[in-house]
């Protein structure tokens, strides 16, 4: 057996001698964890007699439930024993003699004797440590969410109830436990990373509260059954070194919530889709029997009108029937009916279906469609009406005398279409819901834009659908950009 940490060659008489002049409660035993003495302010302290302590387990001066779960890492420790000082966080509840418990902090300090290696464990309780400790201590407690505090090696030193609460851990329990045994293994790796990109950014300065890093993984306890959590990551500095501070937070609760909410969308959906199909039905058959005219009571330009009303209310109708199988299924698959579409000849149609509303809010609608001819494998009817969602929502979020412009590019195996504006722009805290099904962003809410927030998550579920990728870049008062990317057909 080897002695690291402070190592002291003492006659082990000696050694018992000394600890009972002390004025911390101190214990003495061996590497069979067996007590060898005792002093005096440990025995007032909990109430026993020397001869009631003396060849009995240390583990004796701990309550029965948080015995069970420190003996197999007692047992670990003095294979290797280390010094643990005051402040490193080894703390918890002590059993008098009576059963009643107290609070602690301890610390074990291995000594190297003539005949053997003893270890020294000094016990100091709570209510004499410091008052700043205290406080700490304090705001630690009264924390709303569990609260790890780790040292450089990802370990517990400290922690708070709600902690003890969340992983099932009595608090001794928890000291010392590596992160790898407290949350699921698939997220360890990206907690260790986020730990130490934290420590580096606050070593070299450029560590800042809003660039806290925010995570979502599992936690686990004993039993290995997984919590849903949120973990927010930062650095403490210590004058035992740099640590790090691990807000947890149970999101269960939410989960639910949101899988609630999830089921009201539905529902909703499924009644406005019903409630929708009636009335475009009857514009679709009357545009029918308009169709039907003879060619000279019908101008050509009406005509021409009458054409985009019918393909519009004929999307329409199809967006109504997707609705309500995603509703149904619970899932986003569309029916795409795939043939060979000219991209140029398909986002010419949609700005011209645009323009009648551009020139009514005095938008300045333009189309670079470049020379070459780009054709994607899709079904056009669904293609079109992700241009024409994100084309009209362009022109719907820009000021009057402003430009919207929409370009086709081709780059490797992909088509890109871009459609940009000069409107408010997007948050960056909205961006990552802004193709969530009726998510409305607050500006638009508080201008009382027209729309249920369902267009854009409408256009992401094509998208998806024709195996593309959609994004978005945006500056608040300068603009947006909406960038649609899809797999070039040869």
């Amino acid at each position: 057996m080897s002695v690291s940490g402070d190592q002291t060659v003492l006659d082990a008489r000696q050694l018992c001698i000394a600890v009972q002049v002390m004025q911390d409660p101190i214990a003495v035993y061996d590497t069979s964890l067996r007590i060898v003495c005792a002093n005096p302010r440990l025995l007032e302290l909990l109430g026993y007699s020397e001869g009631e302590l003396l060849g009995r387990s240390i583990l004796t001066l701990l309550p029965d439930d948080v015995r069970e779960q420190v003996a197999p890492r007692m047992a670990a420790y003095i294979q290797n024993p280390v010094a643990r000082h005051m402040g490193d966080g080894l703390e918890g509840p002590i059993r008098h003699r009576d059963g009643s418990t107290l609070e602690a902090q301890m610390a074990n300090v291995p000594v190297q004797t003539t005949e053997c290696v003893l270890l020294v464990a000094t016990f100091r309780k709570i209510g004499d440590l410091e008052l700043d400790d205290i406080r700490f201590r304090g705001v630690l407690e009264a924390a709303p969410d569990p609260i790890l505090v780790l040292n450089a090696e990802a370990k517990v030193v400290l922690s708070n109830a709600r902690a003890s609460h969340l992983f099932e851990y009595e608090r001794l329990g928890l000291f010392d436990q590596h992160v790898r045994v407290l949350f699921s293994e698939q997220h360890v790796a990206e907690l260790l990373e986020q730990l130490s990109i934290c420590a580096d950014s606050y070593r070299s300065g450029t560590w800042v509260v809003d660039s806290a890093s925010t995570l979502r993984l599992d936690a686990v306890n004993p039993g290995g059954s997984p919590t849903p959590v949120e973990i927010s990551i930062a650095p403490l500095p210590t004058s035992h070194g740099l640590m790090s501070s691990l807000t947890v937070r149970d999101i269960s609760e939410r989960l639910r919530l949101q899988a609630a909410a999830d089921q009201m969308k539905d529902e909703f959906l499924a009644t406005i889709s019903h409630e929708l199909r009636t009335p475009l039905t009857s514009v679709i058959g009357y545009a029918e029997l308009l169709e039907d005219l003879d060619f000279d009571q019908l101008s050509p330009e009406f005509r021409n009108f009458l054409e985009v009303i019918v393909r519009s209310a004929r999307r329409e109708v199809r967006l109504v029937d997707d609705l309500l199988t995603l509703v149904r299924f619970g899932q986003g698959n569309l029916n795409i009916r795939s043939t060979d579409v000219d991209l140029c000849t398909l986002v010419s149609e949609s700005v011209e279906v645009a323009r009648p509303v551009a020139k009514l809010a005095k938008i300045t609608l333009s189309v670079d469609a470049g020379d070459a001819a780009l054709h994607v494998r899709g079904d056009p009817d669904r293609l079109g009406e992700a241009l024409d969602n994100l084309i009209t929502n362009a022109i719907k979020f820009s000021p009057p005398l402003t430009d919207v412009n929409v370009r086709i590019d081709g780059e490797a195996h992909e088509a890109v279409v871009t459609i940009t504006d000069n409107g408010p722009g997007i948050p960056e805290g909205e961006i990552a819901h802004i193709f969530e099904r009726l998510y409305r962003g607050a500006d638009a809410v508080r201008a009382h834009y027209q729309g249920a927030g369902l267009g854009l998550s409408i256009v992401k579920a094509i998208v998806d659908a024709h195996r593309g990728q959609l994004s978005v870049t945006s500056t608040v008062g300068v603009g947006s950009t909406f960038e649609l990317r899809l797999p070039a057909n040869p």
